[in-house]
């Protein structure tokens, strides 16, 4: 393996990672001479090592290249390794900045952590307080196997760090340190982006620069609903009869019913039905006993604040309480907003952003004013009508020339005056107006948390304005690509905007649903919200008066239309007629009949049964598996009922092999035998015959000296531990159960 690739493969590992937990964003070279226009990281070919890093810590002296924390990969022949490097100068004067970097590299290394143990001693003589953690291994010639430990050690490590920052900051409150924001990984992929780029065009074919061909669906045709599929449906059955792969297929059919799903692998689906979840199409939840109408309508729900002086929709306090929406009114919220962009005029109806625009510029969401405040209309008019944004936090602060949160936080005690360090919010949000925010960075407008109001790109720098006739004063100059619009985020975002004032949007998401946008609208409104397991929830006290808007007829827009005011809020609610429920029940937990009456008046509800007919070509040596499932199915229904009978799906995944079934039997179906009978060995003797039993010794010799024995005549039998069968005994039981 080369170098390149070497780093590209950790490149890429890293770029899993970070799509997976958000905030696990990495450095990569900012700057890059001649030689060095293709690497990724810090580090040379000619060294054979990368570094990066995954914390924003200015550190600067002679002989640093890198950050004061760094991951590092060495490569020598075909061989690999990895360790975390921490250096900082023992000198460091009168700078603030140096003196807590020393203490925490220092503290680090007293850490009592199972990591630190593979810690090197320093050299002797060094000037620099240095730390090495080797990986688990001192070598590797699996990449896989380095990756893997690599991973393990780093998300112990990351929170390690973060702890003992926040501890330093209490001895060095104007300590710069912090993890790498979605601002600044945004600018360093950026830059990384443009470096490759040109690259790849000289090495690319040209019929292989084409844009990629549009998903299905991507017609921009509107397709009706299909009134052959209900709009409040459950599938029932026993366990593993497939209500799961079925739920799949029916919630991709109704959102995207150009889809070919009988024409499709089951990879293919799968990718479809991911892909319509994270766009906020498709919607995924489970019922149990604690869930109540608060968690799924709304409610009270106390919430964690942060302080600060600022304007924006924050208040300031510890603790306090917000009315919170639950999964289905948010979902209700998303679709309403949806079919009233559907309904707007075509310029309208979607987001067109030019393709440049979105890969160049880091998305901001920014609101201006608050919404619930009918006082803070006149700020969103004022910034349309003169192409603005404006921010309330600062007030009458001119930021103008800062470069970072130190400098910010300079200026603001400077004007106040009361010697304070700690003003919550109100730093970040100026640091991402005033520092952050960058022309050519595109803004989204809210209105509310579900809906786009505006979009504008950034086309100036930052300027304060006292004088202006509203209650801001801190403000960037914009350009307004839409204006007075009602566009659903979750179309684009794959969630909903969060209450900040002013933050960075992740820009890989956003640019991938936009794009998308771009290319196409999608051929169907329709959403899905899928509950699990639904009757093991108390039905009453989750859906309350919303009960009966689920009726077909009641629905928003139908002859009988129906609404409701929420107690909390005081909304006027209704569900509309493109929001499908499809739910999911175990009839071995619940009987049909038992459900509450209410529910099954409103759903339809589709039976699925095992069927062995899907195992007809799967046999175990001479053993059938259809002719098993079947036998089994007909002496459960025969001693118990219908509803417990085992289905197919356990059976499925068996791969001919007698340790296959073997598995599958000692950890899902016997267990699950026991759990219907209750552990009564003689009807679980009835279900699976003689062979997987022994017979045990009756006669019962009491306690020495009493002379007392028992033996009734009647005989015991004991379930045997199919583990421990042998491939011949499992196969001779097998044969004896049918």
């Amino acid at each position: 393996m080369t170098y390149q690739e070497y780093e590209r493969t950790v490149y890429d590992w890293l770029l899993g990672l970070q799509r997976r937990q958000s905030e696990l964003r990495f450095s990569t070279r900012q700057k890059a001479s001649k030689g060095a226009r293709d690497d990724l990281f810090i580090g040379t070919e000619h060294s054979r090592y990368f570094s990066t890093t995954f914390w924003t810590i200015p550190i600067a002296y002679p002989g640093v290249a890198g950050g004061l924390i760094n991951l590092l990969f060495r490569q020598k022949a075909s061989v690999f390794s990895y360790e975390f490097y921490v250096r900082a100068p023992r000198t460091v004067g009168d700078d603030q900045q140096l003196a807590a970097c020393l203490d925490l590299a220092q503290r680090l290394r007293l850490l009592d952590q199972p990591l630190l143990l593979r810690a090197r001693p320093p050299r002797a003589g060094t000037k620099d307080e240095m730390l090495v953690i080797q990986g688990k291994e001192s070598s590797y010639r699996s990449l896989d196997d380095l990756l893997t430990d690599a991973e393990d050690d780093l998300l112990t490590f990351l929170p390690l760090v973060d702890r003992l920052i926040e501890e330093v900051k209490q001895y060095h409150p104007a300590f710069v340190a912090h993890r790498i924001t979605a601002a600044e990984y945004a600018r360093m992929q950026e830059l990384v982006e443009q470096r490759q780029l040109p690259h790849r065009a000289e090495d690319t074919p040209p019929q292989q620069l084409a844009e990629d061909p549009a998903p299905y669906g991507a017609s921009s045709r509107p397709v009706d609903r299909d009134p052959g599929i209900p709009l409040n449906q459950i599938f029932y059955g026993p366990p593993g009869t497939g209500k799961t792969y079925e739920t799949v297929n029916e919630a991709v059919r109704i959102t995207n019913p150009a889809f070919p799903i009988g024409e499709r692998s089951r990879r293919l689906v799968r990718e479809e039905y991911r892909r319509l979840v994270s766009e906020g199409r498709i919607v995924f939840t489970t019922f149990h006993q604690s869930l109540s109408y608060e968690d799924f309508v709304e409610g009270i729900k106390p919430r964690l604040q942060s302080g600060g002086h600022g304007t924006g929709e924050e208040a300031a306090g510890d603790l306090g309480f917000t009315l919170a929406s639950g999964i289905f009114r948010e979902l209700v919220d998303t679709v309403r907003t949806a079919n009233r962009a559907a309904s707007m005029a075509s310029t309208q109806a979607g987001l067109r952003i030019d393709k440049q625009l979105i890969r160049r510029g880091q998305p901001y969401k920014m609101s201006l004013g608050n919404v619930r405040d009918a006082n803070d209309a006149v700020i969103y008019d004022y910034c349309i009508a003169n192409d603005c944004i404006s921010l309330g936090y600062g007030i009458a602060i001119d930021f103008t020339g800062v470069a970072n949160e130190r400098e910010i936080l300079a200026r603001i005690q400077q004007q106040r005056g009361d010697g304070q360090s700690d003003y919550g919010y109100e730093l970040t949000a100026v640091r991402n107006f005033v520092v952050a925010m960058q022309p050519g960075d595109l803004v989204f407008v809210p209105d509310g948390l579900q809906t786009i109001r505006a979009v504008g790109v950034v086309t100036g720098d930052y300027y304060h304005k006292v004088d202006a006739p509203i209650r801001h004063a801190q403000f960037r100059p914009v350009r307004w690509l839409y204006q007075n619009i009602a566009y659903p985020i979750k179309t684009v975002y794959g969630r909903q905007f969060s209450v900040q004032t002013v933050y960075p949007m992740e820009k890989s998401v956003l640019q991938a649903g936009l794009e998308r946008e771009h290319d196409h609208r999608p051929a169907s409104n329709n959403y899905v919200l899928i509950i699990d397991e639904i009757n093991r929830g108390n039905v009453s006290r989750i859906f309350g008066e919303l009960i009966t808007l689920l009726e077909p007829d009641k629905r928003l827009g139908q002859p009988e239309e129906l609404t409701v005011t929420l107690p909390y809020s005081r909304d006027t609610f209704g569900v509309p007629a493109n929001l499908y429920l499809i739910g999911t029940m175990n009839t071995a937990d619940r009987s049909v009949d038992a459900l509450d009456s209410a529910l099954r008046r409103r759903f339809t509800f589709r039976e699925l049964t095992a069927r062995p007919d899907l195992l007809a070509d799967r046999r175990v040596g001479e053993v059938e598996l259809s002719a098993v499932l079947q036998t089994i199915n007909d002496r459960v229904e025969r001693l118990l009922d219908k509803d417990h009978r085992i289905g197919h799906a356990y059976f499925m995944p068996i791969d001919g092999t007698v340790v296959s079934l073997q598995a599958v039997l000692a950890s899902q179906v016997i267990p699950l035998l026991e759990e219907y009978f209750f552990g009564d060995t003689e009807k679980l003797r009835l279900v699976l015959g003689t062979g997987f039993f022994e017979r045990l010794d009756t006669f019962v010799s009491f306690a020495p000296g009493t002379g007392e024995t028992y033996h009734d005549g009647q005989p015991r039998y004991r379930l045997l531990d199919i583990r421990d069968m042998s491939e011949a005994g499992l196969v001779r039981a097998l044969t004896e159960l049918m």
